[in-house]
């Protein structure tokens, strides 16, 4: 018997966010206008908002790689993976056999 999906519980209700008048007064009279100049200015003396851009995801020598394995060689990765303290990537590079495969990026 397989189980169903419960349908999401409603949550709070977000934060309306407030449209800039001439935004507003654009949609009322059907005109267009240039949003970018409604965008919040940029804090002066900061580089950038957020977090850092650091790890995998913003090294432009990592790749994502999506493949297709049994549901059970996953669990055993992600297992091994918390036991070792590393993520699946490096994990999976430990234990690939790149023998006869060119990866000088030649």
């Amino acid at each position: 018997m397989t189980s169903k999906k419960s349908a999401a519980l409603p949550g709070k209700p977000r934060a309306k966010k407030t449209v800039p008048d001439i935004v507003a007064d654009a949609f009322v009279n059907g005109s267009n206008v240039d949003v970018s100049d409604t965008s919040k200015p940029a804090v002066s003396g900061s580089r950038s908002v957020g977090r850092p851009k650091t790890g995998k995801r913003s090294n432009p020598e990592y790749a994502r790689l999506t493949a297709w394995v049994p549901e059970a060689v996953l669990e055993a990765l992600k297992i091994e993976a918390l036991k070792q303290k590393c993520d699946l990537g490096d994990l999976l590079m430990e234990r690939l056999d790149l023998q006869g495969i060119d990866i000088s990026g030649d």
